[in-house]
């Protein structure tokens, strides 16, 4: 993976690098939910792309408002309970659903590479939650409206970190 470094989520060649990719992803954001006292319970079934399948197997794709969804749904063909989401821009969510909105704990791959994982209510970021730029940038902390807000740590590419009110 030669110039790989830290958290980035370019780095990579091939299906093979996408996958060590994946793997340094989930256990980086398994080890920062730790530091900010994320729920083990909450992650439950988000430990690795391993686990999300087998919770998800033999869940078809269908296909809801701009995307396609696989998952667990009501009877009113509402998304409750786990699944996944992919936009036609290469977004991904895979989480809690309520009421067909992102609503407890899950992750969103952004189709520019971001990542957050952490607590959501109606569609929002909010609570704790750890977010990885594709830069390498690192935040963890508290999450209010889709924003970071209250107390939090950040942590650059260069080195330089910060932690206290945002």
């Amino acid at each position: 993976m030669g110039n790989c470094t830290g958290n980035t989520v370019e780095c990579g060649q091939g299906n093979r690098g996408m996958e060590v990719m994946k793997k340094n992803i989930d256990s980086e954001l398994r080890v920062l939910s730790q530091d900010i006292d994320i729920d083990s319970n909450d992650r439950k079934g988000m430990e690795s792309r391993e686990e999300i399948e087998r919770r998800l197997q033999g869940r078809a794709w269908v296909e809801i408002d701009d995307g396609m969804y696989r998952g667990e749904m009501d009877n009113s063909s509402l998304r409750n309970g786990f699944g996944q989401y992919r936009w036609k821009d290469g977004a991904e969510y895979t989480g809690q659903w309520r009421d067909d909105k992102m609503e407890g704990y899950g992750r969103i791959i952004h189709s520019d590479k971001d990542i957050y994982e952490g607590y959501w209510t109606n569609n929002r970021a909010e609570g704790k939650g750890v977010f990885l730029r594709k830069d390498g940038t690192i935040f963890q902390g508290e999450w209010i409206g889709d924003k970071q807000q209250g107390e939090g740590k950040e942590r650059w590419r260069s080195g330089l970190r910060y932690s206290g009110q945002y």
